[in-house]
């Protein structure tokens, strides 16, 4: 029986040729007719999108990323994913680890952390990015900007996109390979095969939320 979320191994990994990220977000604008000022709304809808392009392969190459997208059944299961060329964070984590400062949280924008070196400027840098979560429940946020920790080791940590749901007081950011869960963005999966028996394809997915 098929488990989800899916995971991505790392000998798929080496084929992907390209990701391209979209961050989707639920804002609205409306404009005066006549002074042509703005008034902007912004929704707490938001969530990460990807297009994945994979390498010409073979036949042997194709299996496992073939066999893996029909066993999504659509868009009726998950996989976990990531950015396959992100190599860590580049903020200065020496003495630190870092913890969520209290549950909830629900929809903000702003996370806050406890279990940081006290008074390091630089914990996190704007880029670097971390998972809450695991399995079902695994995200991937992004860092805004740089974060520095106050005198008791805690800091505010402005992320996209928002927080999913409520979080647990002291639960871990794992930094290391960060993945969410995601799905395919639609219900049919294609993929071609060429007169030299080389297959292409390329797939769209969306954060599972």
């Amino acid at each position: 029986m098929l488990t989800y979320p899916l995971t991505v191994t790392e000998a798929m990994e080496l084929n992907i040729a390209a990701v391209d990220w979209n961050a989707v977000t639920q804002t609205g604008a409306t404009e005066s007719i006549f002074t042509l000022q703005e008034e902007i709304f912004e929704h707490p809808g938001t969530r990460l999108a990807c297009t994945v392009t994979l390498n010409i392969m073979s036949e042997a190459e194709a299996r496992a990323w073939i066999y893996t997208l029909l066993s999504l059944y659509g868009q009726s299961g998950t996989i976990l994913f990531g950015d396959p060329g992100y190599t860590g964070p580049a903020g200065n984590l020496d003495g630190s680890e870092p913890l969520v400062d209290g549950a909830g949280q629900a929809f903000a924008k702003t996370l806050a952390v406890e279990g940081l070196a006290a008074g390091q400027s630089g914990v996190l840098l704007p880029g670097d990015q971390f998972q809450l979560g695991e399995g079902t429940d695994a995200h991937v946020y992004h860092v805004l900007k740089e974060v520095d920790a106050d005198s008791i080791g805690e800091a505010p940590v402005e992320i996209f996109p928002r927080i999913r749901a409520a979080l647990l007081n002291e639960q871990p950011l794992i930094l290391d390979n960060p993945v969410g869960v995601f799905r395919l963005a639609g219900r049919s999966q294609s993929w071609r095969i060429d007169e030299a028996q080389l297959r292409t394809l390329s797939f769209s997915l969306v954060e599972a939320i």
